[in-house]
């Protein structure tokens, strides 16, 4: 029929530009390859305009299967950026040396990742000649940011916590909370289920496990089935 036609073709389209997509994503990594500060793992995706910056001694290293959508910037400014396994960095998101982000991390669009900040100790000194602290900033693994969010130097977000959009975060987020409204809202768990889910190494969690576990991933988390 028509109908089964067009679901055929559709398929089939999205099939061809899941294909292109991921061609012109390898492309954009090789210009970058010459760059000795700057280490890819497999199937890295860069989309379009996004930027990778290495000053100083920074080094920019990426693992496997992660994405970079476009118009990201990641600039180290004297410092490293390392960008965990299957995690994925959303459009005009900005990441400066120093920063620590682990496996399965989802970074919201327009997020900005700081790790220093500018000393401003002196007012008879110009701001901008003070100097910057450099404190460095770590995302453990299995984090949501939302949509907008700014993290700012010295902060550590805990396994599994949830980053509300807009947020502005300048303290460390326990494992599992959800942050939103500059403030802890509650927890995805109970601290039992959360002191288990904790001993789980998420870098031994790779794609094909999860496709072959899909239905258990989406059960509720409980007391009895953790």
């Amino acid at each position: 029929s028509c109908k089964n036609i067009v679901i055929m073709y559709k398929k089939a389209y999205n099939r061809f530009c899941n294909f292109i997509n991921a061609i012109k994503g390898k492309l954009h990594c090789f210009r970058y390859l010459i760059n000795p500060s700057i280490h890819f793992g497999k199937n890295v995706y860069i989309g379009e305009n996004v930027k990778l910056q290495t000053w100083g001694e920074g080094e920019i290293i990426i693992g496997n299967n992660v994405i970079i959508h476009d118009s990201v910037q990641l600039l180290t400014r004297g410092g490293n950026i390392i960008i965990g396994d299957n995690s994925s960095i959303n459009p005009f998101s900005m990441i400066y040396g120093g920063a620590i982000i682990g496996t399965y991390v989802r970074i919201g669009t327009h997020s900005i990742i700081i790790p220093s900040n500018h000393v401003f100790k002196n007012v008879d000194i110009p701001i901008a000649k003070q100097g910057i602290i450099r404190k460095g900033i770590c995302i453990e693994d299995d984090v949501w940011i939302g949509f907008g969010t700014t993290i700012l130097s010295g902060v550590h977000i805990g396994q599994g916590a949830i980053i509300g959009a807009d947020s502005v975060v300048t303290k460390d987020i326990p494992p599992y909370a959800i942050f939103a409204g500059g403030k802890i809202i509650k927890y995805r768990f109970s601290q039992k289920i959360i002191d288990k889910l904790l001993k789980i190494d998420f870098s031994n969690i790779s794609k094909n496990l999860l496709e072959e576990n899909v239905d258990i991933f989406y059960c509720d988390i409980n007391d009895e089935n953790i």
